[in-house]
C-alpha cells in the first residue's frame, strides 16, 4: 500500500487563497465482519460522523475507526485529516477531493462504496449510486455495496429495492440470512416478509436464544396481528438480553396496538435511555401520546425530535412524521412546511410530492395538488398512486372523462388497487354505466369483502338506479360499522323517502348535514341541499 502521506491542495474561493493541509493515511486493507449483526450499521455510523465532521470542520483528525468493526480479519480504514478552521462548504468539497484522489491511487470496491456513502450524506445521491454501481462492477460479489446500497434505498423510501439488494448480498454472502438488519421486512412486500421469517426460523432452530431472530420473528407477527405471540417472543428475547434495544421497542408497538398506552411508553422510554439516538423510537413515541389523546404532547415532542436530528436522511425522516401528524391535528400550513421542506430537500422525494398534493386537495386548493401529484409521476412514471390521486380527484370535481384517463393508468399499473376500482366505479356511475360500475366494486369486494367504502358506493349506485330495497340493508351495515359516513348516512335518507318511510328520511337529512358540518365536508352538505333543499330553511 501507501504509507503516510502528506500532501496539500490549494483550496481557492472567493476572495480567498488560502491553503488547507490535508493529510491521508492509509491502513491495512479490510472486510467487514458481515456475521456480526450490526456491521453495516457500524460502518454507515462511522462514515457519517466523518462526513459530519467534515462539514462542520470542527475536527482536524475526522475518521472511520477500527476499533468500531469488530471481528475484521484485515481492517482497512482511510483517515482523512482536515483544517478545523475550513468552512462546512468548502470542507465538504476537501473530504470528497480526498476521496476522489483515494479511489485513484487504487480504485477498490471498498474505497467505490466508502466515496459513495459519503455523497449520500452529503446529499449528492445520483453520484453515490453511481458509485455503488462501480463498486458491485469492480468486485460483484462484495457483498457490503449491496447492504450498503439497500439501507440507502431503504432511507429514500424506495420501494421493493432494498429488498433486492438483499437478496443479492445474501447470494454471495448467506451470513446475511440471520441478519438484524431486516430490510425485507420493513420494504414490506408480503412475499418479502415470508422469506424473511423462513430464514429467521432456520436462525432460531440453529440457536433458539438467538435474540436478533427472536426480535425478528416478534416484529413480523405484529405485522399479522398476532400479538400475544409476538408478546412472548419478546419476553424471552429480553430474558437473553435485557439490554437489547429493538426489543424495547418492539414491545413498545404490542403495547400501543393493543391500547396499552402506559406500558407502551414505558417501553419506548427504555428503548430511547438504551439508544437516545434511535429515531424510530422517538417517532414511535409521538405516535403512543397522539393515539392516546395527548395531541399537544405529541407535537412537542416530534418539534424536540427535529432538532435533535438535523441531519440527513434522519430529519427526512423526522419531517415526514410530523407533517403527516401535524395535517391530522388540523394544522394544515404547518403540515405544508414540513412537506415543502422535505421536496426543496429531495426533489425526487415522491412520497413528499403525493402528501403535500392530497393536503392540498383537502385545503381547497386543487391546481396545486395537481402540480404536485403530476409532479409525482413526472419523478416516478411507473408509480400508480400519482394517476389514481389525481383521478380520485378529477372524479370529485365530476371531470369524468379527464377522471376516467387517469384512473385506468392507475389500474394498468396496479390492476388491483381497491382506491383505483372504487374511484373508477364512481366515474363509470357518474356518466350513466351503472354495469360497469357494478363490475369494478364486484371485483373490489371479492378481494376485500369487508371494504366499507366500496360497500356505501354500492349502495349509493343502488338507490341512484330506483333499486331502494336493496341499498336500505347495505347501507345501513355499513353505518353500523361507520356511523360518521354522511355520505351513506344521505343515500339512506334517500332510500327511506323513496320506500314512504318519511320521518326516517327527514331525521336522516339532518343527521347527515350536522355530520358533514362537523367534518368539514361541502360535499357532503351539498348532496343533502340536492336531496332535501329544507335543510337550509328549517332549524336543525
Amino acid at each position: 500500500m501507501f504509507g503516510s502521506l502528506k500532501r496539500r491542495w490549494k483550496a481557492r474561493s472567493k476572495g480567498s487563497d488560502a491553503e488547507f493541509p490535508l493529510v491521508i493515511r492509509h491502513e491495512p486493507e479490510a472486510e467487514l465482519d458481515l456475521a456480526y449483526p450490526f456491521q453495516a450499521y457500524f460502518f454507515l455510523d462511522n462514515v457519517r460522523h466523518a462526513v459530519n465532521q467534515a462539514a462542520a470542520g470542527a475536527d482536524p483528525a475526522v475518521a472511520v475507526r477500527p476499533e468500531k468493526l469488530e471481528g475484521r480479519a484485515q481492517a482497512e480504514t482511510i483517515r482523512v485529516g482536515i483544517s478545523p478552521s475550513a468552512p462546512a462548504a468548502r470542507s465538504s468539497k476537501l473530504l470528497i477531493h480526498l476521496l476522489d484522489r483515494i479511489v485513484d491511487d487504487e480504485p477498490s470496491a471498498f474505497r467505490y462504496t466508502y466515496r459513495g456513502i459519503a455523497r449520500l450524506y452529503l446529499r449528492q445521491t445520483r453520484k453515490a449510486f453511481r458509485d455503488f454501481a462501480k463498486a458491485s462492477k469492480c468486485d460483484p460479489g462484495y457483498a457490503p455495496v449491496h447492504v450498503v446500497r439497500g439501507l440507502a434505498h431503504l432511507w429514500l423510501s424506495v420501494p421493493y429495492a432494498p429488498y433486492l439488494d438483499l437478496e443479492r448480498a445474501m447470494k454471495f454472502d448467506p451470513r446475511w440470512s440471520h441478519s438484524e438488519i431486516m430490510i425485507p421486512i420493513r420494504a414490506n412486500p408480503r412475499n418479502a416478509e415470508d422469506a424473511a421469517v423462513k430464514q429467521f426460523g432456520q436462525a432460531l432452530r440453529l440457536d433458539p436464544a438467538y435474540v436478533p431472530a427472536l426480535v425478528a420473528v416478534a416484529s413480523c407477527m405484529i405485522g399479522d396481528e398476532e400479538y400475544f405471540l409476538a408478546s412472548g417472543l419478546l419476553d424471552r428475547a429480553l430474558e437473553h438480553k435485557p439490554t437489547y434495544v429493538d426489543a424495547h421497542y418492539q414491545m413498545a408497538r404490542v403495547d400501543m396496538f393493543t391500547n396499552r398506552y402506559k406500558a407502551a411508553l414505558k417501553a419506548v422510554d427504555r428503548a430511547i435511555e438504551l439508544d437516545p439516538n434511535g429515531v424510530d423510537a422517538h417517532l414511535l413515541k409521538s405516535n403512543i401520546l397522539f393515539l392516546n389523546n395527548k395531541r399537544a404532547e405529541a407535537l412537542r415532542d416530534l418539534d424536540l425530535v427535529a432538532e435533535r436530528f438535523p441531519d440527513f436522511p434522519l430529519n427526512v425522516k423526522v419531517r415526514h412524521h410530523r407533517g403527516l401528524v401535524r395535517q391530522v391535528c388540523r394544522e394544515p400550513d404547518k403540515a405544508e412546511e414540513d412537506f415543502s421542506w422535505l421536496i426543496a430537500e429531495q426533489p425526487h422525494d415522491l412520497t413528499a410530492y403525493m402528501q403535500r398534493g392530497t393536503l392540498r386537495l383537502r385545503m381547497d386548493r386543487y391546481d396545486e395538488a395537481m402540480a404536485d401529484f403530476d409532479a409525482a409521476s413526472s419523478v416516478d412514471p411507473r408509480a400508480p398512486g400519482s394517476y389514481i390521486a389525481m383521478g380520485m380527484a378529477k372524479s370529485d370535481r365530476k371531470l369524468y372523462a379527464e377522471a376516467m384517463e387517469d384512473l385506468n393508468k392507475g389500474l394498468l399499473l396496479a390492476p388491483n388497487n381497491l382506491h383505483a376500482l372504487r374511484a373508477r366505479a364512481a366515474v363509470h356511475a357518474g356518466l350513466g354505466n351503472f354495469e360497469k360500475a357494478h363490475s369494478d366494486l364486484d371485483k373490489a369486494l371479492e378481494q376485500r369483502p369487508d371494504n366499507l367504502d366500496a360497500m356505501a358506493l354500492r349502495g349509493s349506485l343502488w338507490v341512484g338506479q330506483g333499486e331502494y330495497e336493496k341499498a336500505i340493508p347495505e347501507l345501513e351495515y355499513v353505518l353500523s360499522h361507520n356511523p360518521a359516513d354522511s355520505h351513506a348516512i344521505c343515500h339512506l335518507a334517500v332510500a327511506h323517502a323513496h320506500t314512504g318511510r318519511t320521518n326516517a328520511a327527514r331525521k336522516g337529512f339532518v343527521k347527515a348535514f350536522k355530520k358533514a358540518e362537523q367534518q368539514g365536508n361541502k360535499a357532503a352538505m351539498q348532496l343533502v341541499r340536492e336531496h332535501y333543499p329544507e335543510i337550509d330553511r328549517k332549524p336543525l
